[in-house]
């Protein structure tokens, strides 16, 4: 009998044991599928910090180069930001909203305008040269406020970084938003073009390149463009660690699984003792016969001579 139960045991044990590799497998297939997963998007995501903090350092080192003198026929280098300047006024009867999102998701738009260079003559119809300035950046529901498009009319000195636009020469806005005359008008890309400019504002005397203002107009759009770049590099590193992280916390809970969910061997029971023979009660010794019914009072038999 204890052999059957042994037995039994084992193929138990044996039945567990086959169960467990099968769900060890299947569990790594997923885990494996996870980690590559979540290594891909680290590598991805890394390369676009990469590209983040390269961005950011062009910045950086602008802030130690003095700022160029910015004319109409000013170009922005590829590749390169530079610290510019020009004297001129802010012309805030024509400006546009270029959609942007910030790095913590919020939605918004970049201000651009044109700037009219001083030694230019006439109006934005006219022949006047520009210098387009992005003014900064401001929330999608402060849109409605009228005071951030507020900005000075009057001649003035305006610094910022002196960035290139997409090279292209061609207007990809189409020319139904061009002969739109409603102001602000809104974009639907992130990246007008140096055509795009030339066809919005009708001018063919315009900088190529964006001016992103760093002086101060007091209306409360986001200059800090620095920051707005440290923001993005951060996220991307946050998103980079955090992919990594789930590829081995998926391969370490798999090997954990693995490891300690394995089923103990089942321990058989032992085999019950022998029961015991059964007490049997031993018989008094038997009186002799003639004490059996003796009185102890009795009177003895004579005495034998």
């Amino acid at each position: 009998m204890g052999i059957a139960r042994r037995t039994s045991a084992q193929h138990t044990s044996g039945g567990d044991m086959a169960s467990h590799g099968l769900r060890v497998l299947a569990l790594g297939v997923v885990a494996l599928g996870v980690a590559a997963g979540g290594a891909w998007y680290g590598l991805q995501q890394q390369k676009l910090a990469q590209a983040a903090s390269a961005d950011l350092a062009l910045y950086e080192s602008a802030q130690t180069r003095t700022p160029l003198v910015l004319t109409s026929r000013a170009a922005a280098v590829e590749g390169l930001v530079e610290r510019g300047s020009v004297v001129g006024k802010l012309v805030p009867a024509k400006q546009l909203l270029v959609p942007r999102l910030q790095a913590d998701g919020r939605k918004g738009y970049d201000l651009w305008l044109a700037l009219e260079y001083t030694p230019g003559t006439g109006g934005m119809n006219g022949s006047g040269e520009f210098v387009i300035v992005n003014r900064g950046w401001i929330a999608e529901s402060e849109v409605s406020d009228a005071a951030k498009f507020r900005v000075p009319d009057s001649e003035g000195e305006f610094s910022g970084y002196w960035v290139p636009l997409p090279l292209s020469a061609d207007n990809e806005l189409g020319a139904e938003t061009c002969l739109d005359t409603s102001w602000p008008k809104t974009l639907r890309t992130p990246n007008p073009t140096f055509g795009d400019m030339k066809c919005l504002f009708n001018s063919q005397q315009i900088a190529q390149g964006l001016l992103m203002l760093t002086t101060e107009l007091g209306e409360g759009a986001d200059r800090n463009w620095t920051g707005q770049r440290q923001a993005i590099v951060k996220r991307y590193q946050t998103m980079v660690y955090g992919a990594f992280g789930a590829a081995a916390l998926a391969l370490l809970l798999w090997l954990g699984f693995a490891i300690l969910g394995r089923p103990r061997p089942a321990v058989a029971a032992p085999a019950p003792a022998p029961a015991a023979p059964a007490a049997t009660e031993t018989p008094a010794e038997e009186a002799p016969a003639g004490a059996k019914h003796h009185h102890p009072h009795a009177p003895l038999g004579k005495l034998q001579r």
